[in-house]
C-alpha cells in the first residue's frame, strides 16, 4: 500500500479528517487487501492483516458481503487481525501461529516470509 493510501486509512481510522470516510475506507480496503485476503483464505483458510481495527473490520465486512462466512480475531502479541472461515477456527493454532510470526518478524522477516 503507497503511503498516501496508508495515510487515508489512518484519517479515517483516528477520525483527524471528517471528510475522509466510510466510503473512502471501504474503496482504500478494497483496493489493498481484498483479492490478496481472498486468496489467501481459499489456499489457506485464513489471511493475516496488521492494520488497524477499522480497516480489519472493513475487510471481514467485505468478505462477508461477498458471501465468505469468516470470523475475525486478533492474537498477542503483536495482535495482529486474523480473517479465517468460520469452520477453520482453531484458537490454539492460531495462538502458536501468532508466536512464530511475531518472533520471525522480530528476527527482521518480511511479512511474506512469515507463516499463515
Amino acid at each position: 500500500m503507497d503511503f498516501f493510501n496508508i495515510f487515508l486509512v489512518r484519517l479515517c481510522v483516528e477520525g483527524l479528517d471528517m471528510n475522509v470516510d466510510h466510503n473512502n475506507l471501504r474503496s482504500i480496503v478494497f483496493k489493498n487487501y481484498y483479492i490478496p485476503a481472498v486468496q489467501s483464505i481459499e489456499k489457506n483458510g485464513r489471511y493475516w492483516l496488521s492494520e488497524t481495527r477499522p480497516a480489519s473490520n472493513m475487510l471481514s465486512t467485505l468478505l462477508e458481503e461477498a458471501g465468505i462466512n469468516v470470523i475475525l480475531s486478533s492474537y498477542p502479541p503483536r495482535w495482529e487481525f486474523l480473517i479465517c472461515l468460520v469452520g477453520e477456527h482453531d484458537r490454539d493454532l492460531f495462538l502458536k501461529i501468532a508466536s512464530q510470526r511475531h518472533e520471525l518478524s522480530e528476527q527482521g522477516i518480511d511479512e511474506a516470509g512469515l507463516p499463515i
